[in-house]
């Protein structure tokens, strides 16, 4: 549930912000574009530490202070901010790269013959570049399901584990216990439960496959790498 928030939150924020890029003079166009594209090669721990810097001085938490709630280290709210920040950099440099791809001229076009700016996206831009925004929201979906670094650090593993067997797997995968999949496999293995984090690694291995070779059939490879 919290991966599909995530993705959801990534795509509606994600391909608005792509598009503006894209096609507009930004002021600070070449910031925007560094600081979301280090996102993609720095480690996802350090994403978590500034995180957990931001929410505990400045505005945020005297934001925090007002709601009498913090965002650090809780579950819900604490994994969606800390997978989104990974998730939506991902996304949205596959959707940049969509858009780049398309020539501008062809919205040109359709808003000489008298279209508006939203039907000219809406009929021209946006069956174009269907298949690379698709791609965008699957890697968006798979980068906030695989998130590991960011979520450890910025929400922590919550509860202690108690031993486990093979068998119960999905003890291993209740929220309140393993919170996350990926931050899953690393419970696991260091209370013990080997075969727990294997299995759990297997299956993300699987999903990450199928990711990319869903991305190869629709034929979006070339949007993103």
């Amino acid at each position: 549930m919290i991966t599909v928030i995530t993705t959801i939150l990534s795509t509606l924020i994600g391909i608005p912000t792509a598009y503006a890029l894209s096609r507009y003079k930004i002021r600070g166009k070449v910031i925007i574009d560094v600081l979301f594209s280090s996102m993609l090669v720095i480690p996802a721990s350090s994403v978590g530490l500034c995180l957990i810097v931001m929410f505990n001085y400045g505005p945020f938490w005297d934001l925090q202070q007002k709601l009498g709630f913090r965002f650090a280290h809780s579950i819900f709210p604490g994994m969606i901010i800390a997978s989104f920040i990974l998730s939506f950099a991902l996304g949205l440099s596959a959707w940049k790269a969509t858009f780049d791809s398309i020539n501008p001229r062809f919205e040109q076009v359709a808003r000489s013959l008298g279209s508006s700016r939203w039907r000219a996206f809406r009929t021209v831009t946006l069956p174009l570049a269907k298949s690379g925004l698709v791609a965008g929201i699957i890697l968006a979906w798979t980068r906030a399901m695989a998130e590991f670094g960011a979520v450890l650090f910025f929400c922590g593993t919550f509860r202690e584990l108690p031993p486990a067997r093979f068998s119960d797997l999905e003890q291993a995968l209740h929220i309140d216990q393993a919170d996350w999949l990926s931050v899953a496999i690393w419970a696991q293995i260091e209370y013990g439960n080997v075969e727990y984090g294997f299995a759990l690694a297997f299956i993300l291995v699987i999903i990450g496959g199928l990711s990319v070779y869903a991305m190869h059939r629709i034929g979006a490879k070339g949007y993103i790498w």
